[in-house]
């Protein structure tokens, strides 16, 4: 129980080829938001991309944070 606390990094990173393979399973699907009168429209490689960016970055400041000895409030 105490090594996701301990290494948050690794869970995030490993998290990464799991939404990619579930993502781009099906590349022709699509998302569309409604917002008032326009019409926003991602794909799911985009946003499959796009999350795996944010996690990356994400885990890539918990490894930094770690490896300068500083505690997170």
């Amino acid at each position: 129980m105490s090594k996701p606390t301990k290494k948050p990094h690794l869970l995030l990173w490993f998290s990464i080829p799991l939404i990619m393979v579930i993502g781009l399973r099906s590349p022709n699907k699509s998302l569309s938001i409604n917002i008032y009168d326009t019409y926003v429209v991602f794909s799911a490689t985009d946003l499959t991309i796009a999350i795996s960016v944010l996690l990356g970055l994400i885990g890539l400041g918990y490894w930094i944070i770690q490896k300068t000895s500083r505690k997170l409030t």
